[in-house]
């Protein structure tokens, strides 16, 4: 599962959770192992209204890493 960060269309924040926990990278950190920032923009994606989280609910995740 992942969970995006978006600014002006393209990704600058992103959590990828697996089996084995999560991965936070960033503008600052590109990559991690084998999970990379998304290098498409967000219209590259074809998302439902379900795909969405708040702002609140991204933080909540990444201030705790």
């Amino acid at each position: 599962m992942f969970y995006i960060h978006f600014q002006n269309g393209r990704a600058i924040e992103q959590i990828e959770v697996n089996s084995q926990g999560a991965v936070f990278l960033s503008e600052d950190q590109l990559s991690k192992g084998e999970s990379k920032l998304f290098e498409h923009s967000l219209s590259d994606l074809e998302l439902d209204r379900n795909d969405f989280i708040t702002k609140d609910e991204f933080y909540l995740v990444w201030n705790n890493q």
